[in-house]
């Protein structure tokens, strides 16, 4: 049984392809979650392998919705809003928090799911060479869904179709895989992510001073080449606890000098800290200076390096046999 697996990845594309050999699925708006099952107990890791099975307690249901003795499972643990759409503010309270009751405090109010869309190992064989449509029908036969967890299938439709039906949802995007792709780490030209909200995981390197006891705003930057370029300031999206826990964070990295080339026209009293946290933002477009127009702060991202901030680019989806 793998000790470890790097989650495989979709590339961004502008549109959702059309043809028999994809299949679409909702791109869940959460964590990244591979979650090993041994003999009744589940472990949960993030795509950067750290343990995140003390954060998600109730996720420990997956043992008893499954008669695997020895399982991996790929999937996305979501917090859901009063509407059943996904939230990823309020996921951002479980990643963050620390103290034992607290955290039972905020399961109890605020319980995720486990949506599984994925299965890699079972019972003594790796089935990460089989073609996905293969392993999920048996993913299907092998999982009873509970409170918790719960089975991402597909959806039925053309391109078109899914999409407006995302659209009117209010959903992240959409997610469209090669129904003969095998299972590779790291990202592949078979899974296609199309967005319908723009997102962008961006690192933080100070904040600014205002009238706020926090912050008035994040300077964020991207990876351009072997550094970081400039990517603005984001001040809006925080409430009070969320920008407390956020200034807590940032002053143990303080540094004298900015990490990262600042424009001309920087003209704002902040604090520098090193670019080690990744948090996520949402926006209406870049702008000709590189820089995000109308950006807000969605949530601290721990299961994304700073590396891994690069604008995406668009990518067209590779054609099948006809």
């Amino acid at each position: 049984m793998p000790e470890f697996v790097s989650p495989m990845l979709a590339t961004t594309a502008k549109d959702v392809p059309e043809g028999p050999e994809w299949q679409y699925e909702v791109k869940w708006d959460g964590v990244r979650v591979i979650a090993w099952l041994r003999h009744q107990h589940v472990e949960l890791r993030s795509r950067r392998g750290s343990t995140l099975t003390e954060k998600f307690p109730e996720c420990s249901e997956l043992a008893q919705c499954t008669p695997a003795t020895e399982a991996i499972f790929d999937g996305e643990i979501v917090a859901l809003d009063n509407q059943g759409r996904p939230d990823f503010a309020l996921l951002q309270r479980r990643l963050v928090t620390v103290a034992p009751a607290r955290l039972r405090q905020l399961t109890r109010a605020f319980p995720v799911r486990y949506y599984l869309f994925d299965l890699l190992y079972l019972d003594g064989y790796d089935l990460r060479r089989v073609p996905l449509d293969v392993r999920q029908k048996t993913l299907a036969r092998l999982l009873r869904c509970g409170t918790f967890v719960r089975l991402s299938e597909p959806l039925a439709g053309s391109a078109a179709q899914v999409t407006e039906v995302a659209r009117k949802l209010g959903l992240e995007g959409i997610v469209a895989k090669r129904r003969d792709s095998a299972y590779e780490s790291g990202r592949s030209h078979a899974w296609l992510k199309v967005k319908l909200v723009r997102r962008q995981d961006v690192v933080i390197c100070g904040y600014t001073l205002g009238k706020r006891a926090s912050f008035a705003s994040l300077v964020v930057a991207v990876r351009q080449g072997e550094g970081l370029r400039y990517a603005g300031c984001v001040g809006t999206g925080f409430d009070t606890q969320t920008a407390t826990q956020l200034r807590e964070q940032l002053d143990k990295l303080r540094l004298w000098q900015p990490p990262i080339a600042l424009p001309a026209d920087f003209r704002r009293r902040a604090v520098w800290v090193r670019p080690l946290l990744v948090c996520s933002v949402k926006f209406q477009d870049w702008t000709p200076q590189g820089r995000l127009r109308s950006p807000v702060f969605l949530g601290l991202r721990a299961d994304v390096d700073p590396d891994e901030c690069v604008p995406e680019a668009f990518e067209e989806p590779e054609q099948g046999p006809s």
